[in-house]
């Protein structure tokens, strides 16, 4: 079997989806594993959740950053750090606050695809 797929959730809530994706992630033949947890709220309860399951967490918090573009590319720096392949947005984060967009990749030269998003708020 190959190595898991690195994953990355994206919070800004309680990341109830996010539990359930790092606990599937964790068995046995799983494809993927949740290797970071990033919230633009540094308050959402999520971040304590991951925390415990074991996985590091990033708060990078929109209010701190001037455009939206300096925001994504704070993320894009968590997201490479990690070694991230896919990100995935928990789904209760869009219902409950809309914060998270679309993220527009920010590759440097020669990392172009380097990540997907899955689940792509309106």
């Amino acid at each position: 079997m190959s190595a898991p797929i690195r994953v990355a959730v994206l919070i800004s809530g309680a990341g109830s989806n996010m539990a359930a994706l790092i606990d599937a992630g964790r068995a046995p033949d799983a494809p993927f594993e949740v290797v970071l947890v990033v919230s633009n709220r540094p308050d959402a309860g999520g971040l304590a959740v991951a925390e415990a399951k074991g996985v590091p967490v990033v708060s990078v918090d929109h209010r701190l950053y001037g455009e939206r573009e300096v925001h994504e590319r704070a993320i894009d720096v968590a997201l490479t750090d990690a070694g991230v392949r896919v990100v995935d947005i928990d789904d209760e984060s869009i219902r409950r606050l809309g914060q998270w967009r679309r993220l527009r990749p920010h590759p440097q030269p020669g990392q172009r695809g380097r990540w997907h998003q899955l689940h792509h708020p309106p």
